[in-house]
């Protein structure tokens, strides 16, 4: 994404992105926040992503070596008060709204719990259950991009052998034997986010 300034003061949005979903974010944070949101805040939005782009980086190589310098209880009690805020919403969802809830809230404290935990069995479940997600939304996405082949559908399908490419990295447990699972999903967090 490329917001650039027009002569006449206007921001002005071009969609050169390699992600073909975030196009749509984009445009459906361009309508909920409004332009002049966006115009008014686009230097200080963009220093909040290259802040997370970098802290992201920076948490994934730390992870690479075994020794955390990253509070890693912190995020095990982030996904606990998560998990149990949302159980106790859950009940007042409607239909399938109400099943995610749940859904959601369990997921969030059985992770918890793996974090907080912090064996090697709860590491190593935590890596089969990521590696599992990127499997599955990587192999979903290369089908969907070469069966349809719809427009950039090769940006697509090159993302989608990255997610792959992801979760064969947190199946193996080469260089940390697991443990550095939580940091390497941190850091990644931060990177795509900023």
């Amino acid at each position: 994404m490329v917001i650039s300034k027009t002569a006449s003061g206007y921001l002005h949005y071009h969609t050169h992105t390699f992600f073909p979903e975030t196009d749509a974010m984009v445009k459906l944070i361009m309508i909920l926040l409004g332009v002049d949101y966006l115009r008014n805040r686009w230097r200080s939005l963009m220093a909040i992503g290259w802040l997370l782009l970098v802290a992201g980086i920076g948490v994934f190589i730390d992870a690479l070596d075994g020794a955390f310098g990253f509070p890693i209880a912190l995020v095990g009690w982030v996904l606990l008060i998560e998990g149990i805020a949302t159980l106790s919403v859950a009940w007042a969802g409607v239909g399938g709204q109400r099943r995610l809830r749940y859904a959601k809230g369990i997921v969030f404290v059985l992770a918890a719990v793996l974090v907080l935990e912090g064996s090697h069995h709860g590491n190593f479940i935590l890596s089969l259950v990521i590696g599992a997600a990127f499997l599955s939304d990587g192999l979903l996405q290369a089908a969907s991009a070469l069966v349809v082949r719809y427009r950039r559908w090769r940006v697509a399908l090159g993302f989608a052998i990255f997610e792959i490419a992801l979760a064969v990295f947190m199946f193996q447990p080469y260089p940390t034997h697991y443990v550095g699972t939580v940091p390497y999903c941190i850091g990644l967090l931060f990177m795509f986010a900023g």
